[in-house]
């Protein structure tokens, strides 16, 4: 078994900003929520509670879009392929478990270019098309998708 990265991007690194910014969000809402608290025990105008609310948009908004890059781009997506004799695991970071996918049910397998310098990969099931992280560096994909297509052929 073989298996092959298409991610330029170490894990380590992945990991080490998704935490500082899970700690950093934390930490602003924890801030937030003493400051709200502090000022529930006096009597606020209108004016100021609403100042309070539109300073803390722009955090919801950054935690938002960080939550949606590190849970849907980066650990729904697979990041490397191991190619066995009788299937194709794919590998997921943590804390998805490998998706293992038998030669019987593989149905395709395409690299798909988009914007400028960049695509991802997709492998087709009967039932589901997995995709890839996004990548700049197409041989690793273009291996993958041979030896990928090659069991396709191989099986049939």
């Amino acid at each position: 078994m073989e298996t092959k990265i298409l991610d330029d991007t170490p894990h380590w690194i992945v990991y080490l900003v998704s935490s500082v910014i899970t700690v950093g969000t934390a930490f602003y809402w924890l801030t937030f929520v003493l400051k709200l608290r502090a000022a529930f025990k006096r009597v606020l105008p209108p004016r100021e509670s609403v100042n309070i609310l539109f300073k803390s948009l722009p955090m919801i908004g950054f935690a938002s879009v960080a939550c949606w890059f590190f849970l849907w781009t980066m650990f729904a997506r697979f990041h490397a392929v191991t190619i066995a004799a009788d299937h194709v695991e794919l590998v997921f970071f943590w804390p998805r478990s490998r998706a293992v996918i038998t030669n019987e049910v593989l149905s395709s397998a395409s690299v798909v270019r988009y914007r400028r310098r960049g695509g991802y990969m997709q492998i087709g099931t009967k039932q589901k098309v997995f995709r890839s992280v996004d990548f700049r560096q197409f041989t690793m994909a273009l291996e993958i998708q041979n030896a990928v297509t090659n069991h396709i052929v191989s099986h049939d």
